[in-house]
């Protein structure tokens, strides 16, 4: 789902959601996973604040819709941030 079909009334979603597709974009143009890397974690750094919102509401369609999105979004990279997460153990064994 693009963000542009979303039909959120929210300004946190949206607020992130102009973050998101902008790494979104410029990952689609990279083509070394270290550069992936970096705007996955753009990208799951906007998600991680979009799933611990302190307005959260499990009665709001507009909630619900976010979070589903939210964790498609981590499905999608969640891979990069795992090799991001690799190398940082690989750098504290080799000190």
């Amino acid at each position: 789902m693009r963000l542009e079909d979303c039909n959120i009334n929210c300004n946190i979603f949206w607020d992130a959601g102009v973050v998101i597709k902008r790494a979104d974009s410029r990952m689609k143009e990279v083509r070394s996973t270290k550069e992936k890397q970096y705007y996955a974690q753009d990208i799951l750094g906007e998600v991680e604040t979009l799933l611990s919102c302190s307005y959260y509401n499990s009665q709001s369609t507009d909630c619900l819709s976010c979070y589903a999105i939210s964790c498609r979004y981590i499905q999608k990279y969640a891979q990069y941030a795992s090799l991001v997460k690799n190398k940082r153990k690989e750098n504290v064994i080799n000190k």
